[in-house]
């Protein structure tokens, strides 16, 4: 064990956001701490880690616990080189702190020549990307990731995926990335309605137990309601009776109904994930070419951005516009939009009508409140067609009548896609639609972008996004664009172009690295697996002792005795194991082209 939380729950003063917490984690897990925007993701991370105290409850730990969050290495002196910071807080006595630090700079992509940069020079995305790589430097137990790949480009989150799996401890995670919960959660918390819900398995199975679980209450709480309504009617019934004998059972009735309903005050119900089926405005139609981009350029003062950039759009297209962070993909469609100068050519198609969201958008409405806002422009929908259509953006119940003006950033850019898919645009140009929204609205995002019947030109690092809607995939480069027919040729052409895999400390070949890691990670996945069964073995012995010093029947004494003698061969054998796993582990670390902290 090394933290279990016990009857944890947390109140900012309005209200408790959760309660009555009760899980353990446990060396080698992996968990995916899920749940909607504002149900406590983050508050929980930060009392494990220790930042805030719960309101009630309380947290116990392993002795000596090394705990390591992502949000404690904020960047505070900008003026420091980047070298120098990552060494801060280590040991000078440790002979081996370069070396590691050289090996994780170069496993998060982080280019030689920049080692020694001051660190308000570094972009968002590179800063995260260091952030991480500074996590990954000591020797934690306990890793809490709070959206760790909002400012990564797509070989970012390779690179951090890869440290994920070499890594040996537990590990925490808050994240959005289906990709990365498809890949590496082994368990699901999630916080809904103030509750945490555990579910073992991977994202398949973690959905669909959620959706059986969500079932069975519902049908509990349907027949719980049909019993109230019986009840009430039988007491009703009874009492208007008159007689002695039929009102003491009306009395009786009117107790029982009294007492469900307040039982059914605090009946659990999973909060719906569910969309109303409600189709969005089909899009009018366009010319064939949408977009003809030819020989585009754009300078910020000396500054190339790209040059000669050229390239079609068709109708129809769902696009993915690709390239590291900071090669200038947002100046593209802000020169497409004409929101800047550039030159070259840029026509629009025949009947294009376009629509441009980014991530700060940050449109004025025509209403103070989101259901007035779209009645506004739909004044021949009914109350309960309004209601289905901004469901369909994540504004389900209460919500349709939340003010504009409180709306978190996510919620205006799902409100601003609602407001302008009425308009029916027939380009569709988003921005990194899918920072900082949860994993309900990213879904909610995805339904509608694959629905969407006109053209799209979409940037985004999600990847499992990306996969699911578009069918077209172009790379901008700085000498211009290239059209590629899938992901994997995409992270290959940066992995080609970058230090982390053409570094002279990666002799191996892709493969032969990649067949290394996996039996690696099989090894250390196999070794958490056998610890989990000492411990439960341990567990077993110690209730057979209570039971042996309790017992005075001479036939059960044998019979536990017999119990104990095989749990100890049974912990021989697991021990025996452990030992040949540790020297296979050993020497493939001694083969391994890593460091020794990359690959356990």
């Amino acid at each position: 064990m090394l933290l279990k939380l016990s009857n944890v729950g947390f109140d900012y003063g309005d209200g408790y956001i959760f309660r009555n917490i009760n899980q353990t984690i446990y060396f080698g897990e992996r968990i995916a701490l899920v749940g909607p925007n504002g149900s406590g993701k983050t508050t929980l991370l930060k009392i494990m880690h220790g930042e805030l105290k719960p309101t009630e409850g309380f947290i116990e730990q392993k002795n000596g616990i090394k705990i390591g969050y992502q949000d404690q290495f904020r960047v505070d002196n900008v003026e420091v080189n980047l070298f120098d910071w990552m060494k801060e807080d280590l040991s000078k006595d440790d002979p081996s702190i370069d070396r590691r630090v050289r090996s994780l700079l170069k496993g998060f992509g982080i280019r030689e020549e920049d080692w020694n940069k001051r660190l308000k020079y570094f972009s968002g995305g590179e800063l995260t990307r260091i952030s991480l790589a500074k996590l990954f430097l000591s020797d934690y137990d306990l890793l809490l990731f709070d959206e760790p790949t909002n400012h990564l480009d797509l070989l970012g989150i390779e690179i951090f995926m890869r440290n994920l799996q070499n890594f040996s401890g537990a590990i925490v995670i808050v994240s959005h990335d289906r990709y990365i919960l498809k890949k590496f959660a082994q368990c699901f918390w999630e916080i809904n309605n103030r509750r945490l819900l555990k579910f073992k398995g991977d994202y398949d199975d973690y959905i669909e137990n959620r959706k059986r679980l969500q079932k069975e209450l519902r049908r509990s709480y349907q027949n719980k309601m049909q019993k109230l309504s019986k009840l009430e009617e039988q007491a009703r019934k009874f009492l208007q009776t008159g007689d002695k004998k039929l009102s003491k059972v009306g009395k009786s009735r009117l107790k029982a109904f009294e007492k469900l309903s307040k039982q059914m005050e605090s009946h659990f119900l999973i909060e719906d994930w569910e969309t109303v089926n409600i189709k969005i405005p089909e899009p009018k139609r366009s010319g064939e070419i949408v977009l003809k981009v030819k020989n585009l350029s754009k300078k910020f003062g000396n500054k190339s951005v790209f040059e000669k950039v050229s390239f079609e759009i068709h109708s129809g297209e769902k696009i993915a516009l690709l390239g590291r962070n900071g090669i200038g993909k947002t100046t593209l469609l802000k020169c497409i939009t004409n929101e800047i100068d550039y030159s070259g050519e840029i026509t629009l198609g025949h009947n294009v009508r376009f629509c441009f969201l980014t991530q700060n958008h940050n449109e004025i409405f025509s209403a103070d409140v989101v259901f007035d806002v779209v009645k506004s422009l739909t004044p021949q929908w009914n109350d309960h067609e309004v209601r289905a259509y901004v469901g369909r953006f994540g504004f389900i119940g209460e919500d349709v009548f939340k003010p504009v003006k409180i709306l978190s950033g996510g919620e205006r850019l799902r409100l601003s896609l609602a407001v302008n898919l009425i308009a029916k645009p027939n380009f569709l140009i988003l921005d990194e639609p899918t920072n900082h929204l949860d994993i309900p609205t990213t879904q909610m995002l995805e339904d509608v972008l694959r629905e969407y019947s006109g053209t799209l030109l979409l940037v985004s690092h999600d990847r499992y996004l990306i996969e699911r809607v578009c069918n077209k995939f172009m790379v901008l480069k700085e000498d211009g664009i290239i059209e590629i027919s899938n992901l994997e040729n995409y992270l290959d052409i940066l992995k080609e172009d970058d230090d982390f895999v053409n570094s002279s400390d990666n002799k191996l070949s892709y493969f032969e690295r990649k067949k290394l890691r996996n039996r690696l990670k099989k090894i250390n996945e196999r070794f958490h697996e056998l610890e989990r069964l000492i411990e439960e073995l341990a567990e077993e012995r110690r209730n057979l002792n209570r039971r042996l010093y309790q017992e005075n029947d001479y036939k059960k004494l044998m019979e536990i005795n017999s119990e104990i003698e095989e749990i100890d061969k049974k912990e021989n054998e697991i021990l025996r194991e452990l030992e040949k796993l540790e020297s296979m582990k050993l020497e493939l670390e001694k083969n391994s082209p890593f460091d020794r902290e990359e690959s356990v």
